[in-house]
C-alpha cells in the first residue's frame, strides 16, 4: 500500500509538470508570432496625447447650484492644452439636463497659466454681451470657470477672466471680475 500512495502523488507531479511546460510553450510561441508594436509614432512625429476624464460644471435648473458633469478630452502633457480642452466643453454647454453658464457663442481666445499657478483666460466679447445677466447667473458663469479649472489641473490655484485680451470690470454688472477667483465649493450640489 505504501508503494501505491507513493507512485500516485509522483504521476501527478509529472503530469502536471508536463501540462506546465507544454502551457509554457504554447505562451512563448503565442507571444512570439504577434506581430511587433511599434513604440514612436510614425515618420518622426510623436504623440503623447491621451484623452482623460475631467470634471466640468454647469448649472442646475434652479440656477442655484453647480452641477459636475464628466466629460473625456484629449489632452497633452500641458496643462494649458488641459485647460483649453475644459473651457472648450463649457461653451458647448451641458449633455443632460442641466443649464448652460457661458453663452454658445462664445469663443475662447486664449489660456495661459503663470508661474504663479494663476490661470488667465481670454475670451471673446460675446461672454459679456450675450451673458443673461443677475448676480446668481454671474457667480455661476465664474465659478463654472475657476472650479472646472482649479479642480481638475492640479497647477491652478486661481482663475483670472479676461475679455478681448484686456481686463474686464464685470461679466454683465454685478461680480467684479478684476481680480483672480479661487474655487468655490459652497456653490457645488
Amino acid at each position: 500500500m505504501t508503494r501505491r500512495f507513493i507512485i500516485v502523488p509522483a504521476a501527478i507531479t509529472i503530469l502536471l509538470g508536463t501540462a506546465a511546460a507544454i502551457y509554457y510553450h504554447l505562451k512563448q510561441n503565442d507571444l512570439n508570432t504577434r506581430p511587433a508594436v511599434s513604440s514612436s509614432a510614425p515618420t518622426g512625429h510623436t504623440d503623447n496625447r491621451v484623452r482623460t476624464p475631467v470634471h466640468v460644471y454647469f448649472a442646475d435648473n434652479t440656477l442655484e447650484y453647480l452641477v459636475s458633469e464628466i466629460r473625456s478630452i484629449v489632452v497633452s502633457d500641458d496643462p494649458a492644452s488641459k485647460g483649453k480642452g475644459i473651457i472648450e466643453q463649457l461653451i458647448r454647454g451641458p449633455g443632460k439636463n442641466l443649464t448652460q453658464t457661458l453663452p454658445a457663442n462664445t469663443v475662447l481666445r486664449d489660456f495661459f497659466i503663470a508661474e504663479d499657478g494663476t490661470a488667465y483666460v481670454d475670451f471673446s466679447d460675446e461672454l459679456t454681451v450675450g451673458h443673461p445677466g443677475g448676480v446668481q447667473m454671474e457667480l455661476l458663469t465664474l465659478y463654472a470657470i475657476v472650479n472646472s479649472l482649479v479642480f481638475n489641473i492640479d497647477q491652478i490655484d486661481k482663475v483670472k477672466l479676461l475679455v478681448n485680451g484686456r481686463e474686464a470690470t464685470t461679466l454683465a454688472g454685478h461680480i467684479d471680475i478684476r481680480y483672480p477667483y479661487k474655487a468655490n465649493m459652497l456653490l457645488v450640489k
